[in-house]
């Protein structure tokens, strides 16, 4: 056997980037079809459409989208003491809160010889008492 039947074989870096299908042909042809609606379209749809209803806060007749009647169900429910619903109008109007976290920059400051030397005295002192006995205990 040569070398040459050892190694790997090279394959170009771009072969592995060729789309497996041929031009103007798609790689998924059962994928979503033309005209399809994505899910943010059919919400925002849905979202607006408008319905008069008596505005729970004002009392009057009003035409609302389903947007602001959904913005003042969260509103009542805050009203009544849900702080999920508070939280969630807070976040929206003032954006999220953030905690300031102090950080303590004091960085000790290792004298690395004096370590140094210490170890060196460590393993000079063990090298001079010769490796400890230990006697296994028989765990039978």
């Amino acid at each position: 056997m040569s070398q040459d039947d050892d190694a790997p074989k090279k394959t170009p870096k771009t072969e592995n980037l060729k789309p497996p299908w041929k031009k103007g042909e798609s790689g998924n042809p059962k994928g979503k079809k033309k005209g399809t609606l994505n899910r943010s379209t059919i919400l925002n749809k849905w979202l607006s459409v408008e319905q008069s209803i008596q505005n729970p806060l004002t009392g009057k007749m009003q035409k609302l989208s389903q947007e602001d009647l959904i913005v003042l169900a969260q509103i009542s429910q805050a009203r009544k003491g849900s702080t999920r619903a508070y939280t969630v109008i807070r976040d929206e109007k003032y954006g999220k809160l953030t905690v300031p976290i102090e950080v303590d920059a004091n960085i000790i400051q290792l004298d690395w010889n004096k370590i140094e030397n210490e170890f060196d005295k460590a393993i000079k002192e063990k090298r001079k008492n010769g490796p400890k006995q230990t006697t296994k205990k028989s765990t039978e």
